[in-house]
């Protein structure tokens, strides 16, 4: 099996690296406006927080991410909005 390199900060990761990658999701929203027709893949999704920030916009949602433990944090929070 495969060791999964977050298992231990996963939980942490957005309260440490939420600010720096917040202002750039925003610079991002500001050059590129996202439309409710829009199909989103994030690869390397992590907690699913950009894919969150797409998902007020309607936007069809897909992540992948080779950590189990990113991925738990990214479903717990997406619940069914993305797959």
């Amino acid at each position: 099996m495969k060791k999964d390199p977050y298992r231990y900060i996963a939980r942490l990761y957005d309260r440490l690296l939420e600010p720096m990658n917040r202002g750039l999701r925003l610079a991002g929203l500001r050059m590129f406006r996202p439309t409710p027709d829009m199909k989103i893949l994030d690869v390397g999704c992590g907690t699913g927080a950009h894919l969150d920030v797409y998902r007020r916009f309607g936007c069809g949602l897909y992540g992948i991410d080779a950590s189990a433990s990113m991925l738990n944090l990214a479903r717990a929070r997406l619940i069914h909005a993305a797959e």
